[in-house]
C-alpha cells in the first residue's frame, strides 16, 4: 500500500521531490499517531477501575459529604448524566445520592473519572 501511494504521488509530483517525500512520510506515520493518541483513554479507564477497587479498601471511612462526592463522581464517570427519576421524600439516602449525582450533570465522564481517581488517591 505504501509503495503504491508513493508511486502515485511520484507520478503526479515527480519534479517536486522534497514534497513527495514529505507526503509519503506523513501518510506512513499517520496510523502510528492515531494509535498513540487513543491510548490515554484506555489508561484512564484502567486507572478508574483500579481506583474503584481501591475505594473499597480505604484506611478510614470518609465523612458523609465525601462519600456522596465519591458516589456522584463514580456514577458520572461510569454512566454519564443522571437520567433516573428523583426518589421520593421518604427515601432520604436515595434522594441525597440522586442530588449529588445530578449536581454533576454536564460534566464529561472522562473529567469525572479523573476527579474520582484524584479523590481516591487523596484519601488513600
Amino acid at each position: 500500500m505504501g509503495a503504491g501511494v508513493f508511486a502515485l504521488f511520484w507520478r503526479h509530483f515527480g519534479p517536486i521531490r522534497a514534497n513527495c517525500w514529505r507526503i509519503h512520510i506523513n501518510i506512513m506515520l499517520r496510523p502510528v499517531f492515531i494509535i498513540l493518541k487513543e491510548r490515554p483513554m484506555a489508561d484512564l479507564k484502567s486507572k478508574f477501575e483500579a481506583a474503584a477497587a481501591a475505594s473499597k479498601n480505604l484506611t478510614e471511612r470518609p465523612d458523609n459529604a465525601t462519600l456522596l462526592k465519591i458516589y456522584a463522581l463514580y456514577k458520572q464517570g461510569a454512566q454519564g448524566d443522571n437520567t433516573d427519576k428523583k426518589p421520593g421524600f421518604a427515601d432520604m439516602v436515595g434522594r441525597a445520592k440522586w442530588d449529588a449525582w445530578n449536581s454533576l450533570k454536564g460534566t464529561a465522564p472522562a473529567d469525572a473519572q479523573q476527579q474520582y481517581i484524584d479523590l481516591i488517591e487523596s484519601l488513600s
